[in-house]
């Protein structure tokens, strides 16, 4: 079963032994490094995620999308709303919560959360789980480029493939 992951985003930040450096010279970037991180595990993951942060000072929340990652979706708090209100509202409206897992070290958010029926889980947990998923990506990575499977798309395809996607090549100059 695919788990769909909401995570306050804030809250994460501040936990995150890499990200809380950059956090301490400069917002802005350590929230576009995170972005960056849900966006990697996304992408080699089969769980969509939602990166929620504390708003944008609108009267509705904003969400977009991650344009390397469409599994990613990351939204920002309305006006005199908290990410905490948006997550618990999220988990509120989910028809299947039993498929959420929310990423806070917020107590009070998280039994809420399992009162409704969702899971929850510490952000070290998530990093943890974060970090596994890397290294799994990294280990396939080494072994399709040991010579063990082709790794290269151009390794993989025969001669008359390559000939008809160089004819296309040619037609599209």
């Amino acid at each position: 079963m695919a788990f769909h992951y909401l995570i306050d985003g804030y809250n994460l930040l501040h936990v995150s032994p890499q990200l809380k450096g950059i956090l301490q010279q400069n917002l802005e970037a350590a929230r576009e490094a995170l972005i960056e991180q849900a966006a990697q595990f996304a992408a080699v993951s089969p769980n969509p995620v939602t990166l929620v942060f504390d708003g944008r000072g609108g009267h509705y929340a904003t969400s977009d999308t991650h344009p390397g990652a469409p599994s990613l979706e990351i939204v920002y708090s309305p006006e005199k709303h908290s990410a905490d209100t948006v997550i618990e509202r999220l988990v509120y409206i989910a028809p299947q919560r039993n498929e959420l897992v929310v990423v806070t070290g917020d107590g009070g958010l998280r039994d809420l959360v399992r009162g409704l029926g969702a899971f929850s889980m510490k952000p070290e947990s998530f990093l943890t789980t974060v970090w596994e998923a890397r290294n799994r990506t990294s280990g396939q990575l080494e072994k399709d480029y040991s010579g063990n499977q082709l790794a290269r798309i151009e390794e993989r395809l025969d001669q008359s493939a390559i000939a008809l996607l160089r004819k296309l090549r040619g037609r599209l100059k």
